[in-house]
């Protein structure tokens, strides 16, 4: 118990930067295929120089060499574009259902495997309790590898390539996933209401007090067309990024990278994203929630610093 309060003491304030600007949107831009290298973050000397820059297409990478004694390497894909870039008429919660069709859904050069995601990852990748998840402006799929070979490595990018670009919303595989999201949705109701409910009183006007995706109908009545529309909106070069952690050579990696994502094109003109709203500095008040039932069950606690609250 004293271990969880101090770790609840470490993480007590909270930048509320980071509701009102996306990642991706808010990184400077580099030129296209340029590479650049600068210094990690390093906990200890066993960190190396992070390698990053951008494919010609827009795909961005960020490669951490670290000496270590893992087996494997980390692999992290991320797409921007969540619950708060569903602002079509029946699209709330199609982000995450796309999430959950990715591990099974056929793809074109896999058109009649189901479970063409896990069937080929599951061989060279490590088990997760939980390897995907969607919030309110990206999409983020971890795999870890059992080896550090380079052939194993292409692979699982092959495969993060297909969940990005190759899927083909099979009707009847679709209809499964519904199923589970709305299953996944129904036991999380409560503490959405409970977290929506505490975001609307201290940050009103950010995304998260806007948006209601986690408790959307439009998850079983969209059809086909729909989904498919949102995945090739929002699944493009220009909002994904690749990133690489472990004992790796980072050109290795690189060139791995570009062989799988560097062709990817995307014939529909260029997605121009809505702004996001900003957070009202000024409507940011002390406030208690003690009075509620729910807040009575819930222990939450925000202290924001107003040195922390930047707009960006």
């Amino acid at each position: 118990m004293r271990k969880l309060c101090q770790a609840l003491m470490r993480s007590i304030t909270i930048p509320l930067s980071i509701l009102s600007s996306s990642g991706l949107a808010a990184d400077k831009a580099s030129a296209p295929g340029s590479v650049s290298s600068e210094p990690a973050n390093r906990p200890s000397s066993d960190w190396g120089s992070a390698v990053t820059g951008r494919l010609e297409n827009g795909v961005r990478f960020a490669i951490l060499p670290r000496q270590g004694s893992e087996p494997g390497v980390a692999l992290l894909m991320r797409n921007e574009g969540g619950f708060i870039a569903e602002r079509r008429p029946g699209e709330r919660g199609l982000a995450h259902l796309i999430e959950h069709i990715v591990f099974h859904s056929p793809t074109v050069g896999s058109p009649n495997d189901a479970d063409h995601f896990t069937r080929v990852g599951l061989q060279l990748t490590l088990p997760a309790p939980r390897v995907a998840t969607t919030s309110w402006r990206e999409s983020n799929y971890f795999l870890s590898s059992k080896t550090r070979q380079a052939g194993d490595l292409d692979s699982i990018l092959a495969l993060l390539r297909e969940a990005a670009s190759d899927l083909t919303f099979r009707p009847d595989t679709v209809d499964v996933q519904r199923t589970s999201v709305m299953r996944e949705m129904a036991d999380k109701k409560l503490g959405n209401e409970i977290y929506a409910g505490y975001i609307a009183a201290v940050a009103p006007g950010s995304p998260n007090d806007m948006i209601d995706a986690q408790n959307s109908d439009d998850v079983l009545t969209a059809s086909i067309e729909t989904i498919r529309g949102l995945y090739q909106r929002l699944y493009r070069p220009e909002s994904m990024m690749i990133v690489a952690v472990g004992n790796v050579k980072a050109a290795d990696v690189q060139a791995l990278i570009e062989k799988r994502f560097g062709n990817w094109s995307r014939a529909q003109p260029t997605y121009q994203r809505a702004p996001f709203p900003m957070v009202q500095r000024h409507r940011i008040q002390p406030i208690s929630f003690s009075t509620l039932p729910q807040g009575r069950r819930t222990a939450l606690m925000a202290v924001v610093s107003t040195s922390t609250c930047k707009m960006s």
